[in-house]
């Protein structure tokens, strides 16, 4: 079972989770552009190093995107990273950071 406190991610290690984001801009849903995608990166947050990476083109009429993460991407080591939700474009540049640097959240494996 994860548990989401705020903008933070807990994740047992080994477990599975479903976490999703719902997806605005001016208070309305924000739906991909052709081509755009959301990706959320889970990063050691010391060195920067990538530690877990998904990507998802599929959204609902809301906005809302969905990450699945499997037990064998949660037997990372113990501890807690960060992560960064970003839409990104069909050249893989990023369209809009939504949630990350600078303003990192934490992401716990444990």
């Amino acid at each position: 079972m994860f548990y989401i406190n705020g903008s933070d991610i807990k994740i047992p290690r080994g477990d599975s989770a479903v976490i999703k984001f719902t997806l605005t801009a001016g208070g309305e849903p924000y739906l991909f552009a052709a081509g755009e995608c959301a990706v959320m990166t889970v990063s050691d947050k010391d060195t920067g190093e990538t530690v877990i990476e998904k990507s998802t083109d599929a959204q609902d009429e809301e906005g809302t995107v969905s990450f699945v993460f499997s037990a064998s991407d949660t037997q990372t080591a113990a501890g807690t990273y960060v992560y960064t939700l970003k839409i990104v474009g069909d050249n893989g540049s990023a369209v809009d950071t939504v949630h990350g640097f600078p303003a990192k959240s934490a992401f716990t494996v444990g």
